[in-house]
């Protein structure tokens, strides 16, 4: 943890991140047909821009979401937006659609020693890594090339080899043993903010539920995104939001990686890389931390106003939310939100009055929210959610990262 880090640690949870996009048709048609995502909201917020919202988890409404208004040929700082797949044998599937697939604009592969990961270049240029996990660890970012005409034991045997060999080589379960005594000694486990309260996770019920072969077993994993100034990026992402860091260093083309995780199941739910342009434009929309209680939104609320390197603050009642918008030092914004007992069809917003008592503002909220469409309790919605999930066959896979054991 960072020497600069004197806030309390935060009660949060990594939710969801959204991207500018500049044709929302294709692209919306692209992560439905290759990734075997669900929609489930699609619209505008008054005359604002088009939004279209992702999900294969039982427990999340989204876990990205599209947003119109990207220029053409426009900018992007977005490294990757990473899915962890459920076997060698799914990976291969994948690769054999993905290159046959019209709209893909690159793909290659890579060996991690981690993982076998495939690259796969949406039709606007933003990276997909599709990767399944082996059973080691070596220090990040490392790489080297994947052959996929070899058979799995021929690619372990060669895979283990080599990992071996590099820094820090470790058994998965010895790794994520190592992660999980980082993150408690440390202070920064995530909490367990559920977002359906009557409800689990649905963990186990994706393959006897899952209606279509053809949609790729797969589960969300992290995202990465180039920074400026990694080392400013650092220390904010630190400080504010309590990330530890698990892995830092150069690639083999020497840009600097930072890798953050507060999941004792991730190795990293975020990654920077540096390689951003100075003053250059982001296609990055928001990333999205679900906070566990009204009061401690409004205790970030108060760190953030007094914030030297808060770029930007505004806050924003969605009905089903209540969130603070931050900008860090280079202009993306994260949400930080508590959600409320409500849903509304999204994208939907109106003011936040982050003053008043809780009791008063859930008074206020829920008035406003039954004049908009698609109102209902929670609880209403998130059995709607898994119904419309199992029935597309869409239910994200659940990749467990340790061999054999629960996650605690």
């Amino acid at each position: 943890m960072s020497e600069t880090h004197k806030l309390p640690i935060p009660e949060l949870a990594f939710s969801h991140m959204g991207f500018h996009v500049t044709d929302m048709d294709k692209m919306v048609n692209f992560y439905q047909r290759l990734l075997g995502f669900s929609i489930t909201d699609r619209g505008r917020n008054g005359d604002g821009p088009e939004f279209c919202f992702f999900s294969r988890s039982l427990t999340e409404h989204h876990q990205f979401v599209l947003i119109a208004g990207r220029p053409p040929g426009g900018a992007s700082n977005m490294n990757q937006l990473s899915f962890r797949v459920s076997t060698h044998d799914e990976l291969k599937r994948l690769f054999h659609i993905v290159q046959n697939d019209p709209e893909v604009t690159e793909i290659y592969q890579l060996n991690h020693g981690n993982s076998w990961s495939i690259y796969v270049g949406d039709p606007e240029g933003n990276t997909i890594e599709l990767f399944f996990q082996t059973p080691w660890y070596v220090s990040t970012p490392s790489a080297w090339e994947l052959d996929f005409s070899l058979p799995e034991d021929e690619l372990m045997r060669i895979t283990h080899e080599t990992a071996h060999t590099r820094p820090g080589f470790l058994s998965r379960d010895g790794f994520y043993k190592k992660l999980r005594d980082q993150l408690r000694a440390e202070g920064t486990a995530e909490v367990k903010v559920m977002a359906d309260p009557g409800n689990g996770s649905g963990a186990g019920a994706n393959k006897a539920e899952r209606r279509d072969p053809a949609i790729p077993e797969l589960a969300f994993s992290h995202l990465g995104f180039h920074v400026t100034d990694i080392a400013t990026m650092v220390d904010f992402h630190q400080r504010l939001l309590g990330f530890s860091i698990t892995d830092q260093g150069k690639n083999r083309d020497g840009l600097e990686f930072c890798f953050f995780s507060r999941s004792p199941d991730e190795h990293h739910q975020v990654v920077f890389i540096e390689g951003r342009p100075p003053g250059s434009e982001t296609n990055l929309h928001h990333l999205a931390y679900r906070v566990s209680s009204y009061a401690e939104l409004m205790r970030l609320y108060d760190v953030v106003q007094n914030d030297a390197e808060v770029t930007s603050l505004h806050t924003m009642n969605h009905g089903n939310s209540w969130s603070i918008y931050v900008g860090d030092p280079e202009g993306n914004s994260t949400e930080l939100f508590f959600q409320t007992p409500w849903y509304v069809k999204t994208p939907s917003a109106w003011d936040l009055d982050i003053e008043l008592p809780e009791d008063e503002l859930l008074k206020t909220t829920e008035e406003t929210a039954r004049t908009w469409p698609g109102f209902m309790e929670r609880d209403a919605f998130y059995g709607k959610h898994h119904d419309q999930l199992r029935s597309e066959g869409t239910i994200e896979v659940k990749v467990p990262v340790l061999e054999g054991a629960a996650h605690g």
